[in-house]
């Protein structure tokens, strides 16, 4: 999971499209994790957004319980190269939860316990204790950009 240069000397990186939808939502079941396809961007562009040498992917964003943040059938460009730092200073995060892959803000507490935000009010914030999270939660990918149609 990987972004790739066409060539040493090439202005354009290739970023793998993974078969992969993250629920901003109820969760949702991976069913694939192959590469679709790969998506094409100029290497300055994606020195502004990502650090260089950066694990990194294209997803699919489902539902609107990140909205306006992110809407549903937004493209994802994510890192997966997390670490509990990035936790620690909150965003937007791809995770798996007792199986399922979902899409939301995660913020750590003190007491080690982790807030699941939907950036849409009508749905409510989640605690997940201390305890279960470090049994139960994997940080899979931090969001770093995302885009859609104009709406």
């Amino acid at each position: 999971m990987q972004t790739q240069a066409l060539s040493s000397s090439s202005d354009v990186v290739a970023i793998a499209r993974y078969a992969v939808q993250a629920s901003a939502g109820g969760g949702a079941v991976a069913i694939a994790q192959d590469v679709e396809d790969f998506f094409y961007v100029n290497r300055d562009w994606l020195a502004s957004i990502a650090p260089r040498g950066a694990r990194l992917g294209m997803l699919g964003g489902r539902g609107d319980s990140m909205e306006p943040t992110i809407s549903d059938g937004d493209v994802l460009i994510v890192t997966f190269d997390v670490t509990r730092q990035d936790l620690a200073a909150g965003g937007v995060f791809v995770f798996t939860y007792e199986g399922d892959i979902y899409l939301k803000r995660l913020s750590l507490a003190l007491d080690g316990s982790v807030q699941v935000i939907s950036d849409n009010q009508s749905y409510p914030m989640q605690t997940i204790p201390a305890d279960v999270a470090e049994a139960k939660l994997e940080i899979n990918a931090r969001v770093i950009w995302a885009g859609g149609p104009l709406k």
